[in-house]
């Protein structure tokens, strides 16, 4: 049986630890055809950038964008890296980022689509009770607006 599994993460603590659960998860397996992709939708530009006068907001935007696309290349090899030393084999991991476009929910169905993954696991935010009665996390967006897609919403 083959699985393949988009992993969203953001460089969080709770992305290394649903990375964690997911090498757990498919370390040495005996399936063949287990592959994973760590997907990641980069920043949207800060409000000081696309607040700027035009030749000085293309600049700015320029120099934000090729950090966060190293930081997150970075982020993704050591995410792959983690997943790699827990037992995966390196060639079944690849990893992938998007630009930020607006909705995040909307990029990783999509980037599941592209890549034929059958599975999409995010992880779960701790939040404060405030934060739990007056916010919905990505995770509860997924589970409710996703068809077609097995979700892993890692705690």
């Amino acid at each position: 049986m083959k699985h393949k599994l988009l992993l969203a993460v953001d460089g969080t603590k709770s992305s290394f630890k649903t990375a964690d659960y997911v090498a757990l998860a498919c370390a040495g397996s005996k399936a063949p055809g287990v592959r994973i992709v760590v997907f990641h939708v980069l920043p949207g530009l800060p409000p000081h950038v696309e607040g700027s006068k035009a030749a000085a907001a293309d600049k700015r935007a320029e120099e934000f964008a090729g950090k966060a696309w190293d930081k997150a290349e970075q982020m993704l090899a050591q995410i792959k890296e983690h997943i790699v030393r827990a037992g995966v084999a390196a060639e079944s991991v690849t990893t992938k980022a998007a630009e930020e476009g607006g909705d995040v929910l909307a990029q990783i169905v999509q980037a599941a689509a592209e890549q034929k993954c059958d599975t999409i696991v995010v992880g779960r935010h701790k939040q404060s009770l405030f934060g739990k009665l007056f916010a919905v996390g990505l995770g509860e967006h997924l589970l409710n607006k996703t068809v077609g897609y097995a979700v892993w919403l890692v705690e």
